[in-house]
């Protein structure tokens, strides 16, 4: 054998037997393991790092939509600060790695609301909680407040919606100082013993032009504030959710046609919000019947083109939105029927409307949106009008001519109820009987608590 190769097979020998003793050594350590491991086991002892933080975890909804939706995107913090997390497309959050102690759970969605909760999270232990914007209130009181003629001047009345009321049952509110007609009544959203109304009381040489009065309730009588004092004609108002501004239609320019704006609840600092009259165009808008969105955002008025050459298709009045502070016109609604009294539910971005559709009014709703779907609501033989949601969104009222429960034969105007589930109405029914004799009318029906 040459000297070359005895080296190879000297070096072959020799890594042959380096491979046993590794074997062998690696077979005797896979056996400690595996007796170390049974010596673990037999002694009930876990295996793993021993947990020293906690966590937090929910989900995070808005109840103001009917059905209510998941929040995604919003942010979750500790305070003190030691986690931080986000919420999902479900609204699902998960704050990891959360020290023990005691926190307040931040939730904020970059709308200026937060929602805080406190909670104690344990070693090891993962808490579970749930965060909702818009929950329904704790009062969900069905009192309705409303205009009626009951006698000669008007007035303002109260009525406990849970059962049939004849018309003697309803509490008259002895109003102190507003007298003649009363039109456009709307509920504060800050107190529920707050009103705005427009009433011509002080104008009995011209019954035509009304003032905008704040009402005061006080058990069974009121008192009322005069906001503005002048000649111009007026239609609707509304106060803003905080009960800080108003707003208001009303002829400035004596054209006959009308024009939304914003005043503080004083009357002062007046803004034109929707002119009417476009400037680049020249066409000519009527805008009346403003109703403020919960979240003091929008404004939902109606409108209609009334210049010459406007088609006919644009002279009916459109449900109209527009931002508080001023912006583009969205159309709501836009066809060929005319649209009234738009209400935007609370909490929520629905608006319920009036549409005068085959000789008749009928209730019908849409999505905020531009020239969003329109859904029907009632399709009676006689006019259902003034829409308004209840404050947790599962009662609409309205005034109605129909016999709908069996307690109406004579056809007389009725405050009405149903349940609200989605795009339907539910369990209909009235809420005053009131005699053929009496012949009382409902108008401007409020929630007292919304």
């Amino acid at each position: 054998m040459r000297p070359g190769v005895l080296i190879l097979v000297m070096l072959h020998r020799r890594d042959l037997r380096s491979r046993a003793v590794r074997l062998r050594t690696l077979a005797g350590l896979t056996t400690l393991f595996i007796l170390t491991l049974s010596a673990c086991s037999s002694e009930n002892r876990e295996v793993g790092p021993i947990a020293t933080t906690g966590a937090v975890e929910g989900f995070v909804r808005d109840l103001g939509p009917n059905p209510p939706t998941a929040v995604a995107g919003a942010s979750v913090t500790t305070f003190p600060k030691n986690a931080q997390a986000a919420t999902d497309f479900a609204g699902f959050y998960r704050l990891q790695a959360v020290d023990p102690g005691f926190y307040d759970i931040r939730v904020n969605r970059g709308s200026g609301s937060t929602l805080i909760a406190s909670v104690e999270v344990g070693t090891g232990e993962t808490v579970r909680q749930d965060f909702n914007y818009n929950p329904d209130p704790d009062d969900r009181s069905r009192e309705l407040i409303f205009l009626t003629d009951n006698d000669a001047s008007g007035q303002i009345a109260l009525a406990n919606s849970r059962g049939l009321l004849q018309s003697g049952e309803i509490r008259v509110l002895g109003l102190t100082g507003v007298g003649g007609t009363m039109k456009s009544l709307r509920m504060s959203r800050v107190s529920i013993n707050e009103a705005i109304v427009l009433s011509n009381f002080d104008h009995q040489t011209d019954p035509l032009i009304f003032d905008v009065y704040l009402i005061a309730i006080n058990e069974f009588s009121a008192s009322r504030s005069r906001v503005t004092n002048d000649s111009n004609p007026k239609d609707g108002v509304d106060l803003s959710p905080d009960g800080g501004r108003i707003v208001l239609s009303q002829d400035t320019d004596g054209d006959g046609f009308f024009e939304i704006w914003i005043m503080e609840r004083d009357g002062t600092s007046p803004r034109l919000l929707v002119a009417d009259l476009d400037v680049s165009s020249h066409q000519t808008f009527d805008n009346r019947a403003p109703n403020w969105s919960a979240d003091g955002s929008t404004i939902a008025f109606i409108r209609r083109r009334t210049d010459t050459p406007s088609p006919v298709d644009q002279q009916d009045f459109e449900v109209i939105g527009t931002a508080a502070d001023g912006g583009p016109l969205i159309d709501v609604t836009f066809d060929i029927e005319d649209a009234f009294a738009p209400s935007i539910s609370t909490r929520d971005t629905t608006v319920y409307y009036e549409i005068f559709i085959g000789g008749l009014r009928q209730l019908f709703t849409s999505p905020y949106g531009p020239n969003a779907p329109r859904f029907q609501l009632t399709a009676f033989l006689t006019d259902q009008t003034d829409p308004v949601v209840s404050n947790d969104r599962k009662i609409l009222a309205w005034v109605s001519r129909s016999n709908l429960d069996g307690s109406n034969p004579d056809g007389s105007p009725e405050l009405t109820m149903a349940e609200v589930q989605g795009n339907q109405l539910r369990s209909v029914r009235h809420v005053t009987q009131s005699p053929s004799s009496q012949n009382l009318t409902y108008n401007s029906v409020q929630f007292r608590l919304r």
